[in-house]
């Protein structure tokens, strides 16, 4: 496809689907069902990169009929049978499964979970328990037809209906609803997440993780690095240049006062921004609502699809980031499907296409092969819930795909302190604050140098604004205190405060800074110095992933 892609790709019609994620606690334990179809691999990878109340996730561990039982309960509750066909293992009798972390991919009958490496099982269908650890094997009238290794099955899931399919009338059965099966790993089923943390702050709540995130605001690690964007483009500041998607979905929705139901035309669109890091971009995606539409029907729009890349190598997981400088009212991750009325947002809502957030124990080979793997592009799967989209999402291409902003920006990655060639012991700190919710950043910087002989500070702060990349300091040496662990001693109206001069910073990347000094109207110069990183903030990285290199 050429670089303006149609949306008259092909969409795929699927009915009743439902794709938000939804939470649940069992036993001091929070689980995540993810309602996006993966493969095992896909699945395992998303859960180890998820995160909840500070807890890594990993693909849910059975180990009690009681644990089983209250997983199958809520998988029945909240899962409508209408999607089953969006789950379905094709060579596990057509039926719909859901993944969990039971696999023997590394020794043929070794069934073993994933997070912990426990052995359970030992064997096929004839198999026996190891050390009589809790199983839930399909069986029928008393005789266990599971694990079988039909065809090299090498991934548990568990059941959401009795297998082989009833549709298919095979006359006879295997397993039953709730009970496990081994089926192949290249299924693209939902899967269950497990973390070791209660779910209280819950999901959507004003302190969890799934209500708003600022991509500048943490350093997590992924494949857009923090402050690559800084701002979410409107309709008028979108880069028309830049665009690589740009079509129409239509979403059917329910006609308002009257029977019957209508579509309603939402343009979408997909970029890329390159960041200021070497290599690095970042996909946004913007829906944009039809003018003149009446309220009733825009509310009901779907306008945060689930969304993943796939390539070669198989999917990638995209989790779509929206945040709103200065809104109290950050919208929900995993709440805020509809709602985006006209009034809200008159060019839609624009999200940020960012991988999934890997842990710090994540190796630099595996974090560089996804970064290489989100910049080469592939096929994009947007999945509504009545429709599928697939289109393609070409390779990063610096000179198409440029920054949002002519230069790098101040965010809270710039913290730490900073040091010249031949300049030893001087250096320079600077602590950027960010403020969460609030269209601005608080920069303070120190300056140890020296003056005629003795050690001394320099100092400044100013508020700036979140798109600033360059900021001029009013520098000030101060003098006449007492030494601070004698209070009665120490008196504010002894110091004395005099400005020497200015100093501008400019962001060169997170790494490299350019320091101009004016100290003229003091007699002490100018100078123009290049400053490199000496530390960097723990876990603060400078681009979201020095942790791990």
């Amino acid at each position: 496809m050429n670089k303006r892609t149609s949306l008259l790709l092909f969409a795929i019609l699927l009915s009743e689907t439902s794709l938000a994620s939804f939470f649940f606690e069992f036993n001091g334990h929070t689980y995540q069902v993810v309602t996006t179809p993966l493969t095992w691999s896909a699945a395992r990878l998303g859960a180890s990169s998820s995160t909840f109340n500070g807890a890594k996730g990993y693909l849910a561990i059975i180990e009690s009929q009681a644990e089983n039982a209250a997983i199958y309960q809520q998988l029945q509750s909240n899962i409508s049978s209408g999607t089953f066909a969006l789950t379905t293992a094709a060579d596990g009798g057509g039926s719909a499964y859901v993944w969990i972390g039971a696999n023997d991919i590394a020794s043929e009958g070794e069934w073993v979970w994933d997070e912990t490496g426990t052995q359970f099982w030992s064997g096929n269908q004839s198999g026996v328990a190891s050390g009589g650890l809790y199983n839930n094997w399909g069986t029928d009238g008393g005789t266990q037809n599971e694990p079988d290794n039909t065809n090299q099955q090498d991934a548990g899931a568990i059941a959401l209906q009795t297998w082989p399919n009833p549709s298919l009338n095979a006359g006879f059965v295997l397993g039953s609803a709730g009970q496990w099966n081994d089926v192949d790993v290249s299924n693209t089923l939902y899967s269950v997440i497990e973390y070791d943390v209660a779910s209280t702050p819950g999901p959507g709540g004003d302190d969890s993780p799934e209500s708003y995130r600022f991509p500048d605001n943490f350093g997590v690690v992924s494949a857009v690095p923090r402050g690559c964007i800084s701002e979410l483009p409107n309709e008028t500041t979108l880069p028309s240049s830049q665009i690589l998607i740009d079509g129409t979905v239509n979403q059917e929705v329910n006609k308002p006062n009257e029977a019957g139901v209508q579509n309603v035309p939402v343009r979408l669109r997909v970029w890329r921004y390159g960041c200021h890091d070497p290599n690095r971009s970042a996909v946004m995606i913007n829906f944009s609502l039809p003018s003149g539409a009446p309220e009733e029907l825009l509310e009901q729009i779907e306008m945060r699809p689930s969304i993943v890349l796939r390539d070669g190598q198989g999917d990638i997981p995209l989790t779509p980031y929206h945040w709103d400088h200065g809104a109290e009212g950050v919208l929900s991750m995993s709440t805020g499907r509809r709602g985006y009325t006209q009034e809200t947002f008159l060019s839609g809502v624009t999200y940020v296409l960012d991988t999934p957030a890997f842990g710090g124990a994540v190796s630099s080979e595996v974090l560089d092969n996804f970064i290489e793997r989100y910049n080469a592009g592939g096929q994009l799967r947007i999945v509504w819930e009545t429709k599928t989209l697939l289109t393609d999402l070409p390779r990063y291409d610096p000179d198409r795909d440029r920054p949002q902003s002519n230069s790098a920006v101040f965010t809270g990655r710039m913290t730490g302190q900073w040091v010249a060639d031949g300049l030893p012991a001087t250096g320079l700190l600077l602590q950027v604050g960010e403020v969460p919710r609030q269209d601005r950043n608080y920069l303070f910087a120190i300056w140890f140098t020296y003056l005629d002989g003795r050690p001394i500070w320099i100092a400044s702060n100013k508020d700036i604004s979140i798109n600033t990349s360059e900021v001029t300091l009013d520098m000030a040496y101060y003098e006449g205190g007492k030494l601070f662990n004698r209070p009665s001693e120490f008196s504010g109206s002894d110091i004395n405060g005099q400005i020497l001069g200015t100093m501008t910073v400019r962001v060169i990347n997170c790494n490299e800074i350019e320091v101009e000094t004016d100290f003229t109207t003091s007699g002490l110069g100018s100078s123009s110095l290049t400053m490199n990183r000496l530390i960097r903030i723990a876990g603060y990285d400078c681009d979201g992933t020095q942790a791990v290199r």
